[in-house]
């Protein structure tokens, strides 16, 4: 059972409630981290859920409420890889809402790396991991992590869309290439699922770069590569058979343009995104 979005929304409790939970709160945080997210929400029944996300809710009233006495603390333990993995993920919420600096961005993001997929919801990992990279963060790690995940679908509900690995992994384009294209051409190289090797493909593809458009035509042309691999990383290379400049002042403004598009987790972006890149492809010449 995974945690829905909506318990990041968090709600102001009763007291009578808070204190029906036999909880001390004069323990330090680090022992009330180990009491409360003892557990894993995959592995839990709705109904078991519920006393935890009070408890959860309360924790976070606690912490935000006395900001200036908790703040450094809740950093030094999302630092501390040793604490509950869902923690660092409910945790990461935790501190970018009460913070904006860059620094505690960043302290978040590597926690929530290190989460359970099994244990969120995957249309918010997809759009927390957006808004770190909509704010220069390197969410590579965080996103090739979706592609071992072989039931990642992310549902935005707002626009009925679904969206599989390879569609989710569009989403780590805002941030600069060259943080993540060696990363996942090393991912791609380990890959045995074919699916999973054409959802990557397809990402790269999405890349604009000419080390990935060298490397689909290597897969295309690689006879060990299974036919159906082959086909597909074919099919790329007709479509990156188009017209070429060398415009790197357009290429800039259109990468620009696409991170601007990939803000909106849409249909929409994905149609526009779609347009923008035809248009990348044309500004950039490789050898």
């Amino acid at each position: 059972m995974k945690f829905p979005r909506s318990i990041m929304k968090r709600h102001v409790l009763l007291i009578s409630i808070v204190w029906s939970f036999h909880f001390t709160y004069g323990q330090d945080l680090h022992r009330e981290i180990q009491e409360i997210y003892n557990f894993e929400p995959h592995k839990l029944s709705k109904e078991s859920q519920e006393p935890k996300v009070k408890l959860m809710d309360a924790f976070w009233e606690k912490v935000t409420k006395e900001k200036n006495k908790y703040l450094q603390e809740l950093r030094v333990e999302l630092k501390d890889k040793n604490n509950p993995t869902f923690f660092l993920y409910d945790g990461g919420h935790l501190l970018i809402s009460l913070s904006n600096s860059k620094d505690d961005y960043q302290i978040a993001l590597d926690a929530m790396t290190r989460v359970n997929l099994k244990n969120i919801d995957p249309s918010d990992y997809v759009k927390t991991m957006n808004f770190f990279a909509q704010n220069e963060l390197n969410t590579t790690e965080g996103a090739l992590k979706i592609i071992s995940d072989d039931a990642f679908v992310a549902y935005i509900p707002q626009h009925a869309l679904s969206l599989d690995k390879g569609l989710s992994l569009r989403f780590l384009l805002p941030i600069d290439n060259n943080l993540y294209l060696k990363q996942t051409i090393n991912k791609l190289a380990t890959l045995k699922d074919l699916e999973t090797i054409k959802y990557v493909l397809n990402f790269l593809f999405y890349t604009c770069t000419c080390e990935a458009d060298s490397l689909i035509s290597k897969y295309a042309n690689d006879k060990d590569q299974e036919k159906g691999v082959r086909k597909y990383a074919g099919d790329l290379v007709k479509m990156n058979a188009v017209t070429r400049n060398a415009n790197m002042e357009k290429y800039s403004a259109l990468v620009k343009k696409r991170k601007e598009i990939l803000q909106r987790i849409s249909d929409e972006a994905l149609d526009e995104l779609n347009d923008v890149s035809k248009k990348l492809k044309e500004q950039y010449r490789c050898k």
